[in-house]
This record gives C-alpha cells, sequence and structure tokens, in this order.
C-alpha cells in the first residue's frame, strides 16, 4: 500500500519493537477489502509534476481511509513523525529528477480501469534513499501484517 504511514523523520532503531506490535494489533482488527487502480495523477500537478501515480480506489471508501489512519496512529505512538498531508492512496510510478509535464502520460492513466483484488496485508518498508543501483532507492521490508 503506498503512503501509509511515510516517515518525515527516521524511527529510532529501538522504536521498531513497538511499532511492529503496534501495527500487529491494529491491522489485525481491520478487515478485508477489495481494491483496484484506476486513473492516475501527478504531484504537485501534472505540467510541473515530481511524482508520476497511479490512483487507487477500494470498494468502499472507509475501509482505506480507516487503515491508513490506524498505521499513521501506530507510527505517531511509536515515536516516529507522520507527515500531515490529506491522505491519497495511490501507487507512485515514477519520480522525476527535476518537474516536467506529464499530462499525456494522465490523460493517458485516465483511461484505465484495473481489475479488482483483495487487500489481505499490510507491508512495513523501509527506503534507503540513494543506496540502491545507481544511486536510486533501496527498499527493504520490515514486516508484514495480516488483516483480519
Amino acid at each position: 500500500m503506498a503512503r501509509d504511514a511515510r516517515l518525515t523523520a527516521e524511527l529510532p532503531e529501538r522504536s521498531l519493537d513497538l511499532l511492529d506490535d503496534l501495527l500487529s494489533q491494529a491491522v489485525a482488527r481491520r478487515e478485508r477489502f477489495g481494491l483496484r487502480i484506476t486513473g492516475g495523477g501527478a504531484f504537485p500537478h501534472p505540467d510541473g509534476a515530481r511524482v508520476l501515480y497511479a490512483a487507487l480506489d477500494a470498494d468502499d471508501d472507509a475501509p482505506l481511509d480507516g487503515l491508513a489512519g490506524v498505521c499513521r496512529s501506530a507510527v505517531s505512538r511509536a515515536g516516529g513523525r507522520v507527515d500531515g498531508q490529506r491522505f491519497r492512496p495511490h501507487v507512485t510510478l515514477a519520480r522525476l529528477g527535476r518537474p516536467a509535464n506529464v499530462t499525456s502520460w494522465v490523460r493517458l492513466l485516465d483511461a484505465y480501469d484495473g481489475p479488482w483484488w483483495e487487500v489481505d496485508e499490510v507491508t512495513l518498508v523501509a527506503s534507503h534513499l540513494g543506496e540502491g543501483p545507481r544511486r536510486r532507492p533501496r527498499h527493504e521490508v520490515l514486516g508484514s501484517y495480516e488483516l483480519g
């Protein structure tokens, strides 16, 4: 899941066990739900984009928003800082080195309605910026938490 608990500062290593426990408990209380990719967009806007994304649509908005809320709360309770931006469910497709016009890509994505699938887990991922091949981010799975 994209950006359900994006940290604005690194969480201390000693807090990871607490975060693991909090996420496990919070996610287990949530029901599984349907999700699909439909449409797309860009942050901050298509004619000066830094990020191109595919939008996500839940079969009912409440489960996804609620899941994001409990994940953010768990990060906060474990000592992390969570950004205060509005939650926008998405999958990041590209990060651009400098702002660019991606309007044609957004139009192409807007015509797409993908198949539904069942969300049955949340995965906690650490991003290590500049540590991957060609100085790209390297991602490390820290834990997976099954929905109830």
